[in-house]
């Protein structure tokens, strides 16, 4: 499962960086970069833990996710059970949920409004956005040889969109990563 392998390299990459903060912490020459390094180890948690708190005494509720929650997030906002996401994770969009707060730290963040986005996209629908999305590289795959600027000509261009689909195993690929968003 693609998502699996992401959150075990996540997890693995955060263990390997906490490790090597110990260790510059244990080395007066390297404290300082130790402290930064786990400082941003341990922030998210703590913003966490604070925004919990404010909505808890704001008296709205919230639903807390140990591992993984975009699908479940996606599920509840379509459902119109959820008001509002507050997330890092841009996948939310691409899912197609309608109203998530980005980069949130306690004063300010970026709202994004679904039905405003889709007045303004350049996609003939949003099957060929989330297409865009995923050729342009998400958790689950990376596309060799594209970048924003290429998925955009393409994904704008119904034949041209087809005609790259077709070129080696994209149409597999592309097929099985947009069924994870569905």
């Amino acid at each position: 499962d693609f998502k699996m392998k992401e959150h075990e390299h996540r997890r693995e990459k955060n263990e390997f960086l906490e490790k090597t903060a110990r260790k510059l912490l244990k080395d007066p020459r390297t404290e300082i970069d130790g402290r930064k390094l786990l400082v941003k180890l341990i922030e998210v948690d703590e913003l966490a833990k604070d925004l919990k708190e404010i909505i808890t005494n704001m008296g709205c509720l919230f639903v807390d996710s140990e591992y993984e929650s975009d699908r479940k997030l996606a599920d509840m906002s379509l459902n119109g059970e959820i008001d509002l996401i507050l997330t890092e994770d841009t996948d939310l969009i691409v899912y197609g949920c309608s109203n998530i707060l980005f980069r949130f730290n306690g004063r300010k963040g970026m709202m994004y409004d679904k039905s405003k986005f889709e007045n303004m996209m350049p996609f003939k629908s949003w099957d060929m956005f989330q297409k865009f999305c995923v050729m342009c590289g998400c958790d689950y795959i990376k596309f060799k040889g594209i970048a924003y600027g290429k998925a955009l000509k393409i994904c704008k261009d119904e034949n041209l969109f087809n005609k790259w689909e077709q070129e080696g195993t994209n149409k597999n690929d592309l097929e099985n990563i947009i069924k994870l968003f569905r």
